[in-house]
């Protein structure tokens, strides 16, 4: 997995039996009217992509451990007026006009938005373990990667010098085009996908699962039908706790 000289594999992280993934269809990889969140997201191949040979196009399946995880990752882009994800997609460079979502009136577009999210249950077909970026020898060893070291140049104001736990979870768009990178780097590498901590809460571990990786939905229910109800009850205590800590509007 490693290049240069770093030998021995980097630290693992091995989810748990059962993963919570929010999404407007939560089945499905294709689907970019309604990404995880606005695009770009965290850990999603590098786009547009540098080559067409099609290694380093890939899509990104995100997960938690806990619903209160998903919604914490989910939900954070509508905490401006103006979102900033989506004004930072508005200026990136895309594919499809239709990939850039519309502009959200934070008032009265976000609850609809919510409304559209459903809430599926997974787990790895096969239990296996996913790079976790927090690992000094993995952020080591991007920070020798030309690739990574070009995005790093790119954050303006910052001027990092090396790959560290601050830089990885930085929320900025430089920053999503340096954890890009670094994804697209980990999934050449042959890896199941990256495991890292929700920049909102330390106690929240949070999953990249790459595409190429299977994975099994849990229960009897479609997981595609399966909607974030207001009329469940942690459904319900969830959204109010973020109403609260972030300012939203009602969203139940």
């Amino acid at each position: 997995m490693a290049s240069g000289r770093f030998r021995q594999p980097f630290q693992q992280s091995i989810p748990p039996n059962h993963l919570v993934r929010v999404h407007a269809t939560p089945r499905f990889l294709q689907d970019h009217s309604v990404h995880d969140g606005p695009p770009p997201n965290r850990f999603d191949a590098v786009w547009p992509h540098a080559d067409d040979s099609g290694r380093n196009c890939f899509d990104v399946r995100y997960a938690a451990t806990t619903l209160r995880g998903c919604l914490l990752e989910v939900l954070a882009w509508g905490r401006d007026e103006v979102p900033a994800p989506i004004a930072e997609a508005r200026l990136a460079p895309v594919q499809n006009a239709d990939d850039i979502p519309p502009q959200i009136d934070i008032r009265s577009g976000f609850a609809d938005y919510v409304k559209k999210l459903k809430v599926a249950h997974l787990r790895l077909h096969e239990p296996q373990g996913l790079v976790y970026i927090h690992d000094p020898r993995c952020q080591a060893w991007l920070d020798e990667e030309e690739q990574v070291r070009s995005a790093l140049q790119a954050l303006d104001g910052i001027r990092p010098v090396h790959v560290d736990q601050a830089i990885v979870r930085l929320g900025t768009r430089a920053a999503r085009v340096l954890t890009q990178a670094c994804s697209t780097l980990i999934h050449s590498s042959g890896a199941a996908g990256i495991a890292y901590k929700s920049r909102h809460d330390d106690l929240e571990d949070s999953w990249a699962i790459f595409d190429h990786i299977d994975v099994d939905f849990l229960g009897d229910s479609d997981p595609n039908s399966d909607p974030l109800l207001c009329s469940q009850t942690e459904h319900q205590e969830l959204l109010t706790e973020l109403q609260e800590l972030w300012g939203f509007p009602p969203l139940c």
